[in-house]
């Protein structure tokens, strides 16, 4: 049986740090997805005077294939199977404003591809929509245990940890 972990994470350095260890434990980038909204103020935004390009490549992002769309008031950066399941299939893709509303408002419908309870995916979608950056993990329990990921993302102060069986 699948198993699906989602937590948020209220820092960019935060959530770089647990999918860091995450692709230790799991072993393959294919299982881990994020999603976070660039251009808008949340607290991790604040976080260094870099360029967002500075630290997307000295980020996870240099680990795992990004992929962004671009809109009037920010990015949308998505990678691993959230981004295809949002129809982001190309590694730099730029949406109007139109396309990029979808995304966010897919985001819901997204999350229960993976299993995920829609109460629970709207929460995640309003801390997505805070500045909070959502990382998703796919394992299989039969070979990792999901409260071993969970005890990770907590261990980088990741919030509303759950797991879903998918």
């Amino acid at each position: 049986m699948n198993n699906t972990i989602v937590g948020a994470f209220s820092k960019k350095t935060e959530a770089e740090g647990a999918i860091r260890e995450l692709l230790e434990v799991v072993g393959s980038s294919k299982n881990i997805s994020y999603i976070y909204l660039d251009g808008i103020e949340g607290s991790q935004r604040r976080e260094s005077s870099k360029s967002t390009k500075e630290q997307t490549s000295e980020s996870v992002a240099g680990v795992m294939a990004t992929k962004g769309a671009i809109s009037g008031t920010g990015r949308v950066f998505v990678a691993g199977d959230l981004a295809d399941v949002l129809g982001m299939n190309d590694t730099s893709s730029v949406m109007s404003d139109a396309v990029t509303a979808i995304i966010r408002r897919g985001l819901v419908g997204s999350l229960a591809r993976f299993g995920v309870a829609r109460e629970d995916a709207e929460t995640y979608e309003e801390r997505v929509r805070a500045g909070e950056i959502l990382v998703v993990v796919q394992i299989d329990s039969k070979s990792k245990d999901p409260e071993s990921i969970k005890e990770i993302c907590r261990a980088y102060r990741g919030n509303e940890i759950r797991s879903y069986k998918s």
